[in-house]
């Protein structure tokens, strides 16, 4: 274990790296990510805000799509890269590295107050609010359709939907890679790892059943 961004994270498992590395290859593994940041942007400049900021074209994004892009800075470099999901015309979500939500969420407040945009209003920075679980593996879409009734199998790459997922609520799943999605969930979920603010009333119990 080794400490990182506030949690405590496991470097390898008394098995090894390498056995740990065959059954996410083979089988499935799961990942709690949750130190990712997670910034939410909202209104009617929710749009150009998140167009300004990043370097991919948000215009070609589609509600329940998410694209992948990084803040530039004013000097020819990068800020960091990060996840762009858009709920709505006028609600994205921003994913960004736990190392940097700090200057990450410096940066998006910077901008967005020459739109008149405020935190705590269109802005808002959900970090501590979030947890987030990576389930890897070719066996990740069947392991967690046995969780909801809602397809999961067949979503397409860089697509999320929120669906009702284990008997208690609602929350959104997105597909990031081949083979992988991420489950995002209010904080309260008992997930290994996790400060005490950020411990969420989600039991693993509930999903753990669907892992071969």
């Amino acid at each position: 274990m080794a400490p990182f961004a506030g949690y405590n994270m496991p470097i390898e498992y008394p098995t090894g790296i390498k056995e740990e590395h065959l059954n996410v290859r083979n089988k499935l593994g799961v990942f709690d990510v949750s130190h990712m940041g997670e910034f939410w942007i909202k209104g009617p400049k929710a749009f150009e805000l998140v167009q300004k900021l990043t370097t991919n074209d948000v215009a070609a994004l589609i509600d329940g799509k998410v694209q992948y892009s990084c803040f530039p800075n004013d000097k020819g470099g990068i800020v960091d890269d990060l996840l762009v999901y858009r709920f709505s015309a006028e609600k994205y979500l921003l994913v960004v590295n736990a190392a940097n939500i700090e200057k990450d969420w410096n940066w998006v407040v910077k901008y967005g107050a020459e739109l008149g945009m405020k935190p705590g209003v269109e802005l808002e920075n959900a970090s501590d609010n979030i947890c987030q679980l990576a389930i890897q593996g070719p066996l990740a879409l069947k392991a967690m359709q046995k969780l909801t009734s809602e397809n999961v199998v067949d979503m397409e790459y860089y697509t999320f939907k929120e669906i009702p997922f284990s008997p208690r609520q609602v929350i959104p799943v997105l597909v990031v890679v081949k083979f992988m999605l991420i489950i995002k969930m209010l904080r309260n979920c008992g997930m290994p790892f996790s400060k005490p603010e950020r411990n969420s009333g989600y039991n693993r119990s509930d999903w753990v059943p669907a892992i071969p």
